[in-house]
């Protein structure tokens, strides 16, 4: 008789080596919970290698849910249904094997949990009788089909009662049975002739344990997608107002367009931040292009590169990519060729890029921001701008274009 070693466990998991290291070798644990447990940590019977081939058991006598984390046997992520019910797992170490590996079987007591025999079963439907299966015993999947058959008299199929809570049967009405006023009966659902005729049909039949009975269900044949109307190149069936309506087509005019509700109705559009809720963003791209008219008033009249956000929203500045194009003839600015990024109704530089508009050849340049908030910093429904520093350009011919990379955010979803 096995020997094993009791370990008690909760919530918290439990890390077990079972090689001792000794000569008395490999003990077999018994995990134990008197009450069902959910786990906040893992559970890992890890057994430090053994050199010669090697066998232990780890018995298992807990009902244990997994939530988001795991047990692990020998290197085996062991699956949530083997571990909310008793059994055993045979832990089997092969040196021979290349490389050299752990084998972990498991054997279920069958007591809490049904337990399904997964195969298929190809019945021919008889011209009368009774058939009773076994839950366990009889496979799960059970084939009906006629030969073809005609009844001569009713053909019942059921279940013996007594079968663990939740036992699964999944009967097929394959087709092929004219019922000649005859009852073809699944489970007490009465076949109709047009299902025993033409198959496509399921009945799933679950065990109740508290009423000591069978409950079961008749899956009807599939709808042909031939008989749906046809419906206009790239377009879906739907509502897309907001009110009781009829179904009709909503189409998608572009590539990468998804479905989504704006202003209380359906329609295709691209992702945009309005996609998000407060507690998420989306990052989104404004390309602005400066002429070299511009660049020589940069100064004076500061570029917008982006919109103040919608009321008690914040634009957050990853970045930008500045893209420099010389002009022809090529003249390079001169004197304020530095440039400052900054929020409009805010004194702060949020960014400074240093000799940027010295450029005399195409440049395409990261420019990050730089500066810490402070009291004077309220950046809340402010537009963006770019300036350049201290004073307007002189000469210079080149153009740019600022590539802004953001998120507009709800400084609620911050909180």
């Amino acid at each position: 008789m096995t020997k094993y070693n009791p370990y008690t466990i909760d919530s918290a998991g439990i890390s077990i080596d079972p090689n001792t290291g000794d000569l008395s070798g490999f003990i077999n644990p018994l995990i134990y919970s008197d009450s069902p447990i959910t786990l906040v940590g893992n559970i890992t019977i890890n057994p430090t290698p053994p050199t010669t081939l090697t066998y232990f058991e780890v018995r298992w006598q807990a009902e244990v849910t997994l939530s988001t984390f795991s047990v692990v046997i020998c290197g085996e992520t062991i699956a949530q249904d083997c571990v909310n019910q008793p059994g055993t797992f045979s832990c089997y170490y092969d040196t021979f094997a290349s490389p050299a590996a752990w084998t972990v079987q498991y054997f279920p007591d069958f007591i809490e949990k049904p337990q399904e025999n997964p195969g298929v079963e190809l019945r021919a439907v008889p011209t009368s009788g009774t058939l009773t299966l076994t839950a366990g015993v009889d496979k799960a999947y059970q084939v009906f089909t006629g030969s073809p058959t005609t009844l001569l008299g009713n053909y019942t199929v059921s279940a013996n009662t007594g079968a663990k809570d939740g036992s699964m049967f999944f009967l097929e009405i394959g087709g092929s049975v004219t019922l000649s006023g005859n009852n073809f009966n699944v489970f007490g659902l009465n076949i109709p002739q047009g299902v025993a005729t033409s198959g496509n049909a399921m009945v799933i039949a679950t065990y109740n344990a508290t009423g000591s009975a069978w409950r079961a269900v008749l899956v009807n044949k599939e709808v042909a997608l031939a008989n749906i109307a046809q419906q206009s190149a790239l377009t879906v069936l739907g509502n897309a107002t907001n009110a009781t309506a009829n179904v009709a087509a909503i189409a998608a005019p572009a590539n990468g367009q998804v479905l989504m509700r704006t202003a209380d109705t359906l329609g295709f559009s691209f992702l945009s931040s309005e996609n998000f809720s407060s507690s998420a963003a989306s990052i989104e791209l404004a390309n602005t292009n400066i002429s070299s008219a511009e660049i020589l008033d940069l100064f004076s009249n500061p570029v917008q590169l982006i919109d103040a956000p919608s009321a008690s929203n914040l634009n957050f500045i990853y970045g930008f990519i500045v893209t420099t194009t010389p002009g022809s003839p090529n003249t390079q600015y001169a004197t304020y060729v530095d440039l400052e990024f900054y929020y409009l109704g805010s004194g702060e530089v949020l960014a400074y890029a240093s000799l940027i508009l010295g450029f005399t050849t195409s440049v395409i340049t990261a420019v990050y921001p730089t500066t810490a908030a402070s009291a004077a910093g309220n950046i809340t429904n402010q537009a963006l701008a770019v300036r350049s520093a201290s004073g307007n350009p002189t000469a210079g011919t080149g153009t740019i274009s600022v590539r802004t990379i953001y998120s507009t955010i709800s400084p609620a979803g911050l909180d």
